[in-house]
């Protein structure tokens, strides 16, 4: 078989791997496992794929290739383990993936400096996607460390790699909404991308670029920044990068849904939907889901916004998404609201703005929460509540609120606080009817 499709050798390599294992050569059918795996990853096949690599794992551990065989066969163990830890990852099992990706490390060859460095950074997403952002962090200085100095020359790979490392300390900032430190990575990795100019190197940098101006601005967005997320998407297709693809579309349906631009958002949103439900990608079905809720939320849709944020508290309590799971409840604190159910309403946005406020994550839509709290508190005669949930609108780290609806409540506000009570209430009014009209409230 390895002779007559010696060309196409990975469609056949499962029944390869087969053979060598029943010939009692585990060193020659690990590497087809591994093979075979990868195949399985290109149709999304992510289950038989897991059983592949668990295969070749078990072979290689059990005639201890893993460690006491020669550098293909650690090399060999090391990347079954790299792999298993990916597919743990996209499926959100953190712990397990850490696991997976500590057992890389330990096989891997120390002089491959690359190597190293893609374990590090990958073990700090996962860090990341646990919200333990000082621990991601540190993984990328790890990474750095282990990438060393540029080489002289082919630095093609080293130079994406190092990309990689700065996107993925852009992303633990963003969560933390330290956008200084973002900007001043974005102007480290401008040098590097317009000296590279590839494909992939183009969209890593597009994409920190657009993050580290969504916290900036507050999530305003301008025509400017539309035209870099489409740009970013386009290298992203170009690349031929599933993850950059998922969420580049994902980001453009994201940045079309602030502009308000609703079927261009539901577009895209539901585009970065399907591909993750294809593949398998637990975090990008659980913002899809979550912002798609929003829309049908600007579109006052209450049947759109009840199905979509159930599935997206389904999505995030398997993905392990707390802020997410806060998210859908705001989001039936919304419907709740509606429907003239002011309990409900009033419990589901306390236990929303809970669970945000005790997150490492800063979290910059909590007025989706807080527009039906305001609501709730006008309603009860309540009105220093109400009061006190507008200035938290208005805090630096959360979302600028449409030109509108902002300045009433900035209004409002300076009317407040000049104590001027019928101006000021009156303008709280006003902004309530705006927020209503809008799907805020």
């Amino acid at each position: 078989m390895e002779t007559l499709q010696a060309a196409r050798l990975d469609p056949v390599s499962h029944q390869v791997a087969a053979h060598y294992e029943r010939a009692g050569l585990p060193q020659r059918a690990a590497p087809y496992y591994l093979a075979a795996a990868r195949q399985a990853r290109q149709v999304y096949a992510n289950d038989e794929a897991m059983g592949l690599l668990r295969r070749g794992l078990a072979l290689t551990e059990g005639e201890g290739l893993e460690r006491g065989g020669d550098a293909r066969s650690r090399a060999v163990a090391a990347q079954l383990w790299e792999a298993l830890g990916d597919l743990l990852e996209f499926g959100a099992q953190h712990d397990e993936a850490r696991l997976a990706y500590g057992n890389a490390l330990e096989r891997a060859d120390p002089e491959d400096r690359i190597g190293q460095a893609r374990l590090h950074r990958k073990d700090g997403a996962v860090m990341r996607e646990q919200q333990q952002y000082a621990g991601a962090l540190d993984a990328c200085r790890r990474a750095e460390a282990a990438l060393g100095e540029r080489p002289a020359a082919e630095a093609g790979d080293w130079v994406a790699e190092w990309l990689e490392v700065q996107v993925e300390r852009v992303w633990a900032h963003y969560w933390l909404a330290h956008w200084p430190e973002m900007a001043a990575l974005v102007d480290r990795c401008r040098p590097v991308m317009q000296a590279c100019g590839a494909a992939a190197a183009r969209a890593r940098f597009l994409m920190a670029s657009y993050l580290m101006q969504l916290r900036r601005d507050r999530y305003t967005v301008s025509n400017e920044l539309l035209d870099e997320t489409r740009e970013a998407l386009r290298a992203g297709e170009e690349w031929g990068d599933l993850k950059c693809r998922m969420d580049t579309r994902f980001e453009l349906g994201f940045i079309h849904l602030w502009r308000h631009e609703l079927d261009e958002a539901e577009e895209h949103l539901e585009s970065a939907l399907q591909l993750a439900e294809t593949c398998g990608a637990a975090w990008i079905r659980t913002l899809s889901l979550t912002y798609l809720t929003v829309l049908h939320r600007f579109r006052g849709q209450q049947d759109g916004v009840s199905s979509h944020a159930l599935r997206a508290r389904e999505a995030a309590e398997a993905a392990a998404m707390p802020d997410y799971i806060a998210a859908s409840r705001a989001n039936q604190a919304w419907l709740a609201w509606r429907r003239e159910d002011l309990s409900a309403a009033e419990q589901l946005c306390r236990e929303a703005l809970a669970q945000w406020r005790q997150s490492p994550l800063v979290y910059p839509f909590q007025w989706q929460a807080l527009w039906p709290l305001i609501g709730v508190a006008l309603a009860r005669g309540r009105e220093d509540e109400a009061w006190a949930h507008a200035r938290s609108l208005l805090e630096p780290a959360q979302q600028r609120l449409p030109d509108s609806l902002n300045a009433a409540l900035e209004a409002a506000l300076e009317a407040k606080a000049a104590d001027r009570s019928p101006k000021a209430r009156a303008q709280l009014d006003r902004s309530v009817a705006i927020a209503r009209e809008l799907g805020y409230l």
